[in-house]
């Protein structure tokens, strides 16, 4: 059999679609701010609605990145605090309670960025 004759099919389909001059300035200018292309900014919005979750951009990513960091840097904290609670061992930060409203304060502030980006994206194509 000849490699001519085997049908290919398309990983992707060209989808056009027509805006008016306005609207192409304001959705170039929103891809660019997101730092995409037009094509890859629709996809993403077409992807969002089609599974109805969020589909990051490299933007939005590395400040999840950035959230599991600062979890991970909370996590080890918490851990060393309750190994040293255990073994009777009170470090000088446990006493401290400036240390307790400091921790609180980041893992509040670490809710809140995480809920807004979230909510973000839950929004992101509602205008009001």
């Amino acid at each position: 059999m000849s490699g001519k004759n085997v049908s290919k099919t398309r990983k992707t389909v060209p989808y056009p679609v027509r805006l008016t001059q306005s609207e192409a300035q304001a959705f170039d200018k929103i891809s660019e701010q997101a730092g995409l292309k037009r094509s890859q900014y629709l996809r993403k919005i077409i992807r969002e609605v089609i599974n109805n979750e969020p589909d990051l951009t490299d933007i939005e990513f590395q400040e999840f990145k950035k959230a599991i960091i600062t979890l991970s840097g909370i996590s080890r904290n918490l851990n060393q605090l309750t190994r040293a609670v255990n073994s009777g061992k009170f470090p000088d930060k446990l006493l401290n309670t400036n240390y307790y409203s400091e921790l609180n304060d980041n893992v509040i502030n670490l809710k809140e960025s995480l809920t807004g980006y979230v909510n973000s994206t839950k929004i992101r194509w509602v205008k009001g």
